[in-house]
């Protein structure tokens, strides 16, 4: 089932997985005085280019209303867990303060002898360091928290890719979520161009991205002007650690990209391509894919 596809009750998932079929049956739609709900705004997302200023206007309406209906019921959802990282905080800066004070009156004192003073001064920095200690692990508590509440509510991410390459004419996006996937590189070397946007209702929470390529002399070069956080792990092996979560698209209508710079030495035709997508709330991802080169290397 492709991951475009959204269910509906008594309603099978293929029914809603095409868009409009024209612009004009989607400007009738968004005419229509009746509220969008998600399928629609699904339906609408492949027009986002060719809609009128009232279309979009009334679309950007509705999405600021699904927004704020979403921050409701996450706020509704997250109180309690609120409720326990606010007590947790008053007690770890009671802690704080506790040991803020014992550090400044253990250095006054320790100005009598220089032995004494140093012995103080290690004994307020083991304060300091258990308390940075317990804050980390309020933090984790926190978050795990939260995670499990996501995830007894039934909500998960639900992760699209997208890959373009940049020397491709015209440039063809493909989606890597299908099983069957082929994109045509004119050059060689070439740049590829990928795209991931959240599907689901929940955020994918620290996401990290390992591209691999084979066979295992094809060269991936990490384009560290895409992104920061980026590692070359062997020759045919890229990592990018995302800065922040990916959340879902209802939310936030920017996709995440990232580039990555390929070169086939060998001249091989077709060159195997991997792309694993891994997160702290979600198993592991795995999408495939084959490049087909129609030049020899430059």
């Amino acid at each position: 089932m492709s991951i475009f596809a959204v269910g509906a009750k008594g309603r099978p998932d293929s029914a809603f997985t095409k868009p409009f079929p024209s612009i004009q049956e989607a400007e009738m739609r968004l005419k229509d005085s009746a509220q969008l709900d998600e399928v629609d705004i699904k339906k609408l997302v492949p027009w986002l280019g060719f809609l009128s200023a009232g279309g979009v206007r009334r679309l950007e309406a509705e999405l600021a209303i699904g927004n704020i209906q979403a921050v409701r019921q996450l706020d509704e959802s997250s109180r309690r867990t609120g409720m326990w990282g606010l007590l947790l905080n008053i007690a770890l800066f009671a802690l704080t303060i506790v040991a803020l004070v014992v550090a400044v009156k253990s250095y006054r004192d320790s100005k009598e002898a220089a032995v004494q003073q140093q012995q103080t001064l290690d004994s307020s920095n083991k304060a300091l360091e258990d308390s940075v200690i317990n804050l980390t692990a309020m933090n984790r508590v926190i978050e795990a928290q939260w995670q499990k509440q996501v995830q007894a509510e039934g909500k998960k991410p639900i992760t699209l890719v997208g890959l373009k390459v940049r020397s491709a004419t015209p440039a063809r996006e493909i989606n890597l979520s299908e099983k069957k996937s082929e994109v045509a590189a004119e050059t060689n070397p070439a740049k590829l161009d990928f795209m991931l946007q959240n599907n689901g209702d929940a955020p994918l929470v620290h996401p990290t991205y390992i591209v691999k390529a084979f066979p295992n002399t094809v060269v991936l070069e990490c384009d560290q002007g895409s992104h920061s956080n980026s590692l070359t792990l062997a020759p045919n092996m890229c990592q990018y650690n995302s800065p922040t979560d990916i959340m879902p698209i209802l939310q936030d209508k920017v996709r995440t990209r990232f580039e990555v710079n390929i070169k086939n030495p060998d001249g091989n035709p077709f060159v195997d391509l991997d792309l694993d997508v891994l997160s702290t709330n979600a198993p592991m991802q795995e999408y495939k894919t084959i490049i087909r080169f129609t030049k020899a290397s430059q």
